[in-house]
């Protein structure tokens, strides 16, 4: 979900009205998107409650599309540029204020995931029983049954809230930059004096972000267990610096571990009530460790790094063919109208920046994934203590992280071929595990992969870059 709102946002910066409707058309367009959300879901689950199997997860797949095609359309008929023009008073306008067009402008968003979760509910609290039935036939106790209203508040904190307040803060803080470069309005350097105080903007929104999705998450500190101290000298022993391990609650009904910041002194590793109640010591470490090897491997900044460049070549090539559609129109006889070449290249450039996204990005995110696995593995492989100069991965570490992920399945009501954009399944996971039990030195084989891969990302970001400031020099 988290990359659906990244995507909205992208949407509202990019799609112009190319089918302006009247201001009361697309007030009524803003209240049928939710409507229309909402429909697909409740569609989802009634099918998903008689029956399984592909055609019930491409539905929900095409289900929760509709949040962003849905907006993609409401942009098209011209929301931002309504949202934008509404006075403010004095000769103001909304689009005046960053902050405030974008709260305006998530409205139907927020009102339709809602809905769309709020339809989703029985879909989910079938699920739980139906493992409910499999985990007493294994000896396992009972899973959590959410409420409908803590399943909302644990989907909207981490579904729409981890990922909407850093854009606020990013968009508040632009806010102050134009108040504060103001007096540079007309200076001879005004271009790179805003640009210069908007990355160091953005760079300390980062800084200041995973403080923020503590607070939201609710996490506790974790009191001075024999679980922690062995967790504090694994971080220890990995080179791994961070400002605390906090318990992230969840009413014992969502196992999961997290790590947040890029800053040592400002990075919050979390874990989860159901981790630390359901699993062993040594699945925990295994778990732990692969978080860790999300940070040592520096896979946040390089998903950023990729995720830029897919968009700097994005809009190049979108770019190139609104330059040919241009030539061709300007030589015919019947030229094409202006608003039809702009549909055309702004549909063009979302299909691209979609194609990127999916190829792309989510197989860079499925690669890295399998490395933290790796490194899950290999922590579980040294239950005495780690030393980097000694990478191996025994069959007994891998058993233990296959074990911890078949467990999260089971503690998640997941199932094990459920596909994830980011992640894949869990079961594919663990083939993958149980494939490089019989290399002992598999861990420095895929790094080595990888480090070809983030070779390549860099490339691509710097040719890119200079292509577009060639173009925009001329």
């Amino acid at each position: 979900m988290q990359i659906m709102i990244i995507a909205i946002f992208i949407l509202m910066a990019s799609v112009p009205p190319v089918w302006l409707l009247s201001p009361c058309w697309i007030v009524v367009s803003a209240w049928v998107y939710p409507l229309w959300v909402m429909g697909f879901s409740r569609l989802h689950t009634r099918v998903a409650l008689g029956r399984s199997g592909k055609g019930v997860r491409l539905l929900g797949m095409w289900a929760k599309a509709q949040l962003v095609l849905g907006f993609g359309v409401l942009c098209a008929v011209g929301w931002m540029m309504l949202i934008r023009g509404l006075p403010l008073g004095r000769g103001n306008h909304v689009d005046q204020s960053r902050l405030l067009t974008l709260l305006l402008a998530i409205g139907p968003v927020i009102l339709a995931m809602i809905g769309y979760w709020a339809l989703q509910y029985d879909r989910v609290l079938q699920i739980r029983k139906d493992f409910n039935h499999a985990r007493n036939a294994v000896g396992l106790g009972p899973l959590v049954l959410w409420s409908r209203r803590g399943f909302l508040a644990w989907q909207l904190r981490s579904g729409l809230l981890f990922v909407l307040l850093p854009l606020l803060a990013i968009q508040l803080g632009g806010d102050l930059v134009t108040l504060a470069t103001h007096p540079w309005a007309k200076h001879r350097w005004q271009w790179e004096i805003l640009t210069g105080a908007t990355a160091v903007m953005i760079f300390g929104v980062f800084l200041i972000a995973p403080r923020i999705l503590v607070w939201v998450a609710g996490a506790k500190k974790m009191g001075k267990t024999p679980i922690r101290i062995q967790l504090e000298t694994l971080a220890k022993e990995l080179g791994i610096r961070y400002r605390t391990i906090r318990i992230w609650p969840s009413g014992q009904a969502v196992a999961n571990a997290a790590v947040m910041g890029i800053v040592g002194r400002l990075r919050y590793i979390l874990i989860s009530d159901s981790l630390l109640q359901q699993f062993t010591p040594p699945q925990i470490r295994a778990v732990f460790g692969h978080e860790l090897g999300h940070v040592r491997r520096h896979h946040i900044p390089y998903l950023m790094l990729c995720l830029i460049s897919l968009m700097l070549w994005a809009s190049l090539v979108t770019d190139g063919v609104w330059w040919v559609c241009v030539q061709i129109a300007a030589g015919d006889s019947l030229p094409i109208r202006v608003r039809s070449i702009l549909a055309i290249k702004e549909a063009l450039s979302i299909l691209i920046m979609v194609g990127f996204l999916v190829v792309v990005l989510g197989r860079l995110s499925r690669l890295f994934e399998r490395q933290a696995d790796m490194d899950g593995a290999y922590c579980a492989s040294h239950p005495d203590g780690v030393d980097l100069e000694d990478d191996s991965i025994s069959s007994e570490g891998i058993s233990v992280f296959s074990e911890a992920l078949e467990h999260l399945a089971w503690a998640n009501a997941v199932p094990l071929d459920r596909h994830e954009f980011r992640h894949g399944s869990l079961g594919s996971r663990i083939d993958y595990l149980v494939k490089q039990s019989h290399h002992p030195h598999s861990l420095s084989q895929l790094t080595r992969r990888v480090r070809w891969v983030k070779r390549w990302i860099l490339l691509s970001l710097v040719v890119g870059a200079t292509v577009g400031w060639l173009v925009w020099m001329r």
